[in-house]
C-alpha cells in the first residue's frame, strides 16, 4: 500500500527537478511531523500529493521509500522527455500551418509539455557534442516510428529501446537517454520533412559504410524497423517506404511490401 502511494506521489516528479522535488517532500513531511499525523490530499497534477498516515513514525520510512523509488522513475522520465520534445515540435508545426493559431486545448498541452521538459533540462556541460554511428542508428529508428503518423506510442518506445540495445554494447537507460536526446534534437533542429529525410539517407549511408557493419547486421536493423512498424495496430505507408528505401541504399536482396489489412509487415519469402 505504501509503495502504491509513493508511486502516485512520484507522478508529480514530472513537473519538478530532482532537487526541488526532494526539498518539497522534506518540507511537507517536516510540517506533518509538527502538525499531526493526518495527510491531506491534492490531486492536481503539478502539486505534490500528500496522503493519510495514522502515525507520525511512518513519515520517515515513507520518505525513505519514496526516495528509493525515485531513481527508477527519473530514468523513465529522462527517456520520456525526449518523446515529449517531439510532441512539442508537432504542435509548433501545427501552429505554423495555422498562421500562429492553436486552440485552447493545444495551448494547455503545449504549456504542460514545456513544463515537464524544463524540469528535466541538463546544463550545457552535461550535453554530449559528438555525433556517432550510434546516433545514426537511433535517428533511423526514430524516423521509422515518427514519420508514419507524427506520434510515438508506448509500444514503439519500447521497440526503439530494445532495438538500440542490439547494436550498442552495454547500453543502459542513461546512455540511451543521452544518445536519443541527441538524435531527437537533430530531428527537431532540421525542421522540414525534406531535411529530415536527407538526414535519414545520410544516416543509412553512414551505417552502410561503417567498418564491421556487415550484411547480417544490416538485415538485423531492417528487422528492427519492421518490429517498430508492427508495434502499431496499423501499418503506415510511410513506414514501408522508408524501410524499402533502406533496403535499396544497403543493396539487400530482400523484398518488403505493405501487407493486407490486419496482417503484419514482414520480409517476403
Amino acid at each position: 500500500f505504501a509503495a502504491a502511494i509513493a508511486e502516485d506521489y512520484l507522478d508529480d516528479l514530472a513537473y519538478f527537478d530532482e532537487k526541488t522535488f526532494k526539498a518539497n517532500a522534506n518540507t511537507q513531511c517536516f510540517l506533518l511531523s509538527i502538525f499531526g499525523p493526518t495527510f491531506w490530499e491534492d490531486t492536481d497534477r503539478g502539486n505534490l500529493n500528500i496522503y493519510f498516515a495514522p502515525e507520525k513514525d511512518q513519515l520517515e520510512p515513507f520518505k525513505e521509500l519514496l526516495f528509493s523509488l525515485m531513481d527508477k522513475r527519473l530514468e523513465a522520465l529522462e527517456r520520456d522527455v525526449k518523446f515529449l520534445s517531439l510532441e512539442v515540435d508537432k504542435l509548433m508545426q501545427k501552429r505554423k500551418r495555422q498562421d500562429g493559431y492553436l486552440n485552447d486545448a493545444d495551448k494547455e498541452r503545449m504549456e504542460e509539455l514545456q513544463r515537464k521538459i524544463s524540469a528535466r533540462e541538463k546544463t550545457e556541460e552535461e550535453k554530449p557534442t559528438e555525433w556517432t554511428i550510434y546516433h545514426d542508428i537511433l535517428y533511423t529508428l526514430l524516423c521509422i516510428s515518427f514519420f508514419a503518423d507524427q506520434e510515438i506510442d508506448e509500444s514503439e518506445k519500447s521497440a526503439i529501446f530494445v532495438s538500440y540495445g542490439k547494436f550498442v554494447p552495454n547500453v543502459t537507460n542513461e546512455s540511451f537517454n543521452t544518445d536519443f536526446g541527441m538524435a531527437t534534437e537533430k530531428f527537431i533542429e532540421l525542421r522540414s520533412e525534406e531535411s529530415r529525410q536527407k538526414q535519414f539517407d545520410d544516416s543509412l549511408i553512414n551505417i552502410k559504410d561503417t567498418e564491421g557493419f556487415d550484411t547480417d547486421q544490416l538485415m538485423e536493423l531492417i528487422l528492427s524497423y519492421i518490429v517498430i512498424a508492427n508495434a502499431d495496430d496499423f501499418i503506415h505507408e510511410n513506414e514501408v517506404i522508408l524501410i524499402q528505401h533502406a533496403i535499396t541504399i544497403w543493396e539487400l536482396d530482400i523484398i518488403v511490401e505493405k501487407p493486407k489489412s490486419g496482417e503484419k509487415l514482414k520480409i517476403q519469402e
